[in-house]
């Protein structure tokens, strides 16, 4: 079982003052064994935005990271700063600061229900982060995962302007997606609260939801940019609320796949795929049984695309 560590807790002390600095920058360039800042050293440390440029700074953000041992930390940031740290000899986690529904979460902290408080547990180890890292950011209801682990907890050296680790602060918007009778090709648009297929089309058949990896599979739910086959006894719509999906990449395996779009149209000619490895005229929708050559992904539809070797898209909206 993972376990999870919390590092920066919401306590009274984090909203009077924040001890953060510099955001943006690369922390690990000071904050480093023998750096000019070594009185705290950091295992990894970041920055999180409301957008890719880095216009504001998001407080409050949860930012969940998974190391290689399968241990799950728990990181906020800050509240003037924005950031994101851990300090490798510093974590002792403070359980009288947590509140109760983050206390039964952690391993190092538990609930006495007799005193309503939360204390220190006995005999659980602070563990320093081991690479590679995942992380994971979690905001009023967006969460976004890295598409893979990296090696080195500076965050911003790779997170730039244009890049920044953001949450969307976009509103909610509705997409409605049309379905035929029988068989269709469908995706997930918007990141949405609950993905299960029965709430997003609350009319189609029941058991009929298959996604495609070099063979067919039964599925409960909707992962962003991926296809799906689903059945319906009558034509109609649904309209789908959430926060709007402005890029998404794709991971693509050689031969076919199944994969959909994000919340606006995208012109075939405009998916970037900077290694080449979609097949010229190989992406298919389906419509009245039937394929068809595609020259618009449109939200909530999925595609066929065939690929010559496996690789990444990267799917941009206007």
């Amino acid at each position: 079982m993972k376990t999870l560590l919390s590092l920066l807790l919401l306590s009274l002390a984090l909203l009077i003052a924040d001890e953060s600095h510099n955001s943006g920058q690369n922390c690990l360039n000071c904050h480093y064994d023998g750096g000019s800042a070594n009185e705290h050293i950091f295992n990894m440390a970041g920055t999180i935005y409301t957008d890719p440029e880095g216009t504001e700074i998001q407080p409050n953000v949860n930012v969940y990271i998974e190391d290689a041992n399968a241990n799950l930390y728990l990181l906020v940031s800050s509240w003037i700063h924005g950031n994101i740290w851990f300090e490798e000899d510093e974590y002792e986690v403070e359980c009288n600061d947590v509140p109760m529904e983050l206390c039964i979460e952690l391993d190092q902290c538990e609930w006495e229900y007799d005193d309503e408080e939360c204390e220190d547990a006995e005999g659980v180890p602070v563990q320093t982060p081991v690479p590679p890292f995942t992380a994971t950011v979690e905001y009023n209801g967006y969460t976004a995962t890295m598409p893979q682990s990296v090696q080195s907890g500076s965050c911003n050296s790779c997170h730039v302007a244009g890049m920044r680790i953001y949450v969307p602060m976009n509103e909610s918007e509705e997409v409605s997606i049309s379905y035929n009778s029988e068989w269709n090709l469908v995706g997930l648009p918007l990141e949405v609260e609950d993905a299960s297929y029965n709430i997003l089309f609350p009319e189609s058949t029941e058991g009929t939801l298959y996604s495609f990896d070099d063979g067919y599979s039964l599925e409960t739910s909707l992962i962003q940019g991926e296809g799906y086959w689903l059945r319906f006894n009558e034509a109609g719509s649904t309209t789908i609320s959430g926060i709007p999906i402005s890029e998404l990449t794709l991971s693509l395996t050689e031969g076919w796949n199944l994969m959909s779009g994000i919340n606006t149209p995208i012109n075939i000619s405009d998916i970037q795929d900077p290694d080449g490895i979609i097949i010229s005229g190989t992406i298919y929708g389906f419509a009245s049984g039937g394929y068809l050559n595609a020259e618009i992904l449109e939200p909530g539809k999925g595609y066929w695309v065939k690929t010559n070797s496996s690789g990444s898209i990267t799917l941009i909206g206007n």
